[in-house]
C-alpha cells in the first residue's frame, strides 16, 4: 500500500514540488514543475553484510497491513489473483493474468508496504518489441487459437513482490571425496564379455569458511511459488532472474504509477526454509573449484550453517507480462506466461503449442519413408525390404516423442530457470581446507562416488524436469496407441 500523511509525500529535491512523473526508459523520476530529472533515495546504506551480526527484518517484510485510505487490494474473481490499484489513478483495472476487469467490490485486505523497489528501465515498447520476436519464432507449433489471439496491446508491466536477503553465515562441510586411479576390465559375471571397474583413492575433506551472500532474491507470493508445469507456468517468471537489486531504491509510491502490483502474502517464516536451501546451494558451489581434483566427485555427508547475521527485505521488481489463459482437458484453464525481466530486458515464456501438429510432422516423415521404402522394392525386387516397414513405422513414433520434448523446451522453456547457486553476489573468507587420504577402494562399477552432491541444487524452485517430462520413449507409445499400432507390434490385449 502507498503511505500516506503529509510526513511521507516524497518531493522534488531542487524545487519541492509533490508533482512528480516517472520515466520507465530511463528509470527515473522527472519534476512537472522544474523539469529536472532525478533518482529516489538508494537503499544501499544500510552497511556491508559483512557488519550483520543479528537479525534485521525491514518494516516491509516484517507484517501485512490491513487497512488503506486510497490504495486497495483486488481479488480476480476469474483466476484468483490480488492486483493492487491506487484509487487516485483508476477506480477499476484488469488482471494481468486472465485479464478479467476488476472492480473495487472485489476488495481484499493489503498486503504489506515494501522496504524497496526497483523502477523500471525497460519501456513497454521495448519490451512489446521483445515478445513479439519471442512468439514469431515460435508460431510454427504454436496452437492455432493463440496465434489468432495474439496482442501485444495486452502487455502489462507489473510489480512483483520478493523478498532481498543478505547474510554473514559461518559454514563447515565435512564428507568423502574420491579420486580415480585407473580403470579395468574384469570377465562378467553373465560369462557374456567384460565389465568396466574402477579404483579409487578416498580422502576425508572438509572446508570451514565465512560466507557473506548479498541481495539473495526469492518469490513472496506463494501462488507463484508453485511451479507445477502440468498446472501453470510460474516458472517463467523465475527464468527471467537475476535483477541488478543492487540499485533499489527506498520504497517510493511514485515508481508504480502506471503500473499494477502483486499482492505479497509470505514473510519471513514462510520463506526462511527456502533461504536455508538455496544459501546451503551457494555455500557448496561456492567450494567445486576447491575440489577439482576429485574425478570422482565429493559426497557431503553433513552441513553445518551457523547465521551470524541476516538482512530481510520485502521488495517489488518489475517485470513486464504478457498472459494468455489455455482451456484444458476437463474443463480446467492453465495461464501461459511470457515475461521480460524489467531492468535487463531477459526473456522467458510458454507458447502453448499444438501435439497434434508434431504428431502430423512426424508421421508425414514417417509415410514418406514408408512410400520410399515400396519404390525402392519396386525398383530392386528385393521384397526382404518388406521386413522395413515396421521399423520405420517405430521411427515414426520416436521422432514424434522426441519432437514433442524439443518443442516444449523451445516453446515452454520447462528447464530454464533462476540459477540461484551461480547468480547470488557471495563472498568467501577465511577459507580453511582440510583433505587427509584414507584408503583405497576398488572393484567399484560407478563411474562417480556413491552419494554425490557437491553440485546438487536443493532450492530449486523449478525443479519440474525430474516429475514431469514426457520422455520420448513415452511419447512414442502415446503415439502408438493413437493410431492403435500398439495391438498391431504386441498384438491384441
Amino acid at each position: 500500500m502507498v503511505p500516506t500523511g503529509e510526513n511521507l509525500v516524497r518531493r522534488c529535491p531542487f524545487c519541492g514540488a509533490s508533482e512528480v512523473d516517472f520515466l520507465a526508459d530511463q528509470g527515473k523520476l522527472r519534476c512537472k514543475s522544474c523539469k529536472r530529472v532525478f533518482e529516489g533515495e538508494k537503499a544501499n546504506e544500510l552497511g556491508g553484510v559483512e557488519e550483520l551480526s543479528q537479525v534485521v527484518i525491514g518494516e516491509g517484510a516484517h507484517k501485512i497491513v490491513q487497512n488503506a485510505e486510497t490504495v486497495l487490494t483486488l481479488q480476480c474473481s476469474s483466476c484468483g489473483a490480488k492486483v493492487i490499484i491506487d484509487t487516485n489513478e483508476a477506480l477499476s483495472a484488469k488482471c494481468h493474468w486472465c485479464r478479467h476487469v476488476l472492480s473495487v467490490n472485489e476488495q481484499v485486505p493489503n498486503g504489506a508496504v515494501p522496504d524497496l523497489v526497483l523502477p523500471f528501465q525497460i519501456g513497454r515498447d521495448e519490451a512489446k518489441r521483445k515478445i513479439g520476436e519471442f512468439v514469431g519464432k515460435r508460431k510454427f507449433f504454436a496452437k492455432r487459437w493463440f496465434k489468432k489471439d495474439f496482442n501485444l496491446e495486452e502487455v502489462r508491466g507489473v510489480y512483483l513482490p520478493y523478498m532481498i536477503i543478505d547474510a554473514n553465515m559461518s559454514v563447515r562441510l565435512n564428507g568423502e571425496a574420491e579420486k580415480m586411479s585407473f580403470a579395468y576390465f574384469v570377465p562378467s559375471k553373465k560369462g557374456d564379455g567384460f565389465e568396466l571397474r574402477y579404483r579409487a583413492k578416498v580422502f576425508d575433506v572438509a572446508r570451514e569458511f565465512d560466507l557473506l551472500v548479498d541481495d539473495l532474491v526469492i518469490e513472496a507470493s506463494l501462488e507463484k511459488m508453485n511451479q507445477d508445469i502440468q498446472k501453470n507456468t510460474n516458472h517463467v517468471l523465475n527464468a527471467v532472474m537475476p535483477f541488478d537489486t543492487e540499485n533499489c531504491v527506498k520504497w517510493d509510491a511514485r515508481y508504480l504509477k502506471g503500473y499494477a502490483c502483486e499482492y505479497r502474502d509470505m514473510d519471513v517464516e514462510k520463506i526462511m526454509p527456502i533461504a536455508k536451501m538455496q544459501i546451503g546451494d551457494v555455500a557448496r558451489y561456492a567450494m567445486l573449484g576447491t575440489l577439482k581434483k576429485y574425478n570422482r566427485g565429493v559426497c557431503w555427508e553433513a552441513t553445518n550453517i551457523e547465521a551470524k547475521g541476516e538482512r530481510w527485505r520485502a521488495a517489488y521488481l518489475p517485470v513486464w507480462i504478457y498472459s494468455y489463459t489455455e482451456k484444458t482437458k476437463g474443463g480446467g484453464e492453465k495461464v501461459h506466461i511470457i515475461a521480460v525481466n524489467g531492468r535487463t530486458g531477459e526473456i522467458a515464456g510458454s507458447v502453448p503449442s499444438s501435439r497434434v501438429w508434431i504428431m502430423t510432422i512426424a508421421w508425414a516423415i514417417t509415410i514418406l519413408m514408408i512410400v520410399l521404402l515400396f519404390w525402392s522394392v519396386a525398383m530392386t525386387g528385393k521384397r526382404e525390404l518388406l521386413m522395413l516397414v515396421i521399423p520405420v513405422m517405430l521411427l515414426g513414433s520416436v521422432l514424434y516423442g522426441v519432437g514433442i520434448n524439443l518443442v516444449r523446451e523451445r516453446y515452454n522453456f520447462i528447464s530454464t530457470r533462476h540459477r540461484h547457486e551461480y547468480d547470488t553476489h557471495m563472498k568467501v573468507d577465511n577459507l580453511k581446507s582440510w583433505d587427509h587420504y584414507r584408503a583405497k577402494r576398488g572393484g567399484q562399477s560407478n563411474a562417480r562416488i556413491e552419494g554425490e552432491n557437491a553440485a546438487m541444487v536443493r532450492g530449486n524452485l523449478a525443479n519440474v524436469m525430474d516429475s514431469h517430462e514426457e520422455s520420448a520413449f513415452e511419447g512414442a507409445l502415446a503415439c502408438l496407441e493413437f493410431f492403435g499400432f500398439d495391438k498391431l507390434i504386441w498384438g491384441k490385449k
